[in-house]
C-alpha cells in the first residue's frame, strides 16, 4: 500500500519534514542530532539508525512526542492519520522510525503481527 503525506493544517502536503525542533535527540545525547541536521527531510518516513543517515542506535533518547487529548484526535485526522507534523512540537521526529529486524522479538512479531489494527480506545496523558 502507498505512503500519504504528511499535510499541514491548511490541507495541503508539506514540501518537506519540519526540523525536530530543538533538535532529534535528547537533552545531553552525545553525539547530537540537531535541529539544523534534521531540517530539509522528505515527507516520508526515515530511518533514525540508518548509517547513511543519522546513524542512532535504537537505544538513543529522543525527544518525546506529544499525548494530549485534542491534539492526538487532531494528528489521527478521522483516521488518515496525516497530521502528526501539523499539529505537535516535534517535527520530522514523528516520521522517524528504527530497523527492528536484528532485536530477539522481530520473529515473534512477523509471527504475531504485533499491533496490527492498532485502536486507541482513549485519548489524553498517556497511550
Amino acid at each position: 500500500p502507498g505512503q500519504a503525506l504528511l499535510i499541514d493544517r491548511d490541507g495541503k502536503p508539506l514540501s518537506e519534514l519540519p526540523p525536530a525542533w530543538g533538535g532529534l535527540t535528547g537533552k545531553g545525547v552525545t553525539p547530537a542530532v540537531t535541529e539544523a541536521q534534521s531540517a530539509h527531510l522528505p515527507n516520508a518516513v526515515f530511518a533514525i539508525d540508518d548509517p547513511k543517515g543519522f546513524n542512532e542506535n535504537t537505544g538513543v533518547i529522543t525527544h518525546d512526542l506529544w499525548h494530549r487529548f485534542y491534539q492526538e484526535q487532531m494528528q489521527i485526522d478521522g483516521g488518515k492519520n496525516d497530521k502528526f507534523v501539523a499539529w505537535a512540537d516535534s517535527g520530522s521526529l514523528v516520521m522517524g522510525h528504527y530497523d527492528g529486524s536484528k532485536l530477539p522479538m522481530w520473529a515473534i512479531g512477523q509471527k504475531y503481527v504485533l499491533a496490527d489494527n492498532f485502536f486507541q480506545g482513549a485519548f489524553g496523558g498517556s497511550f
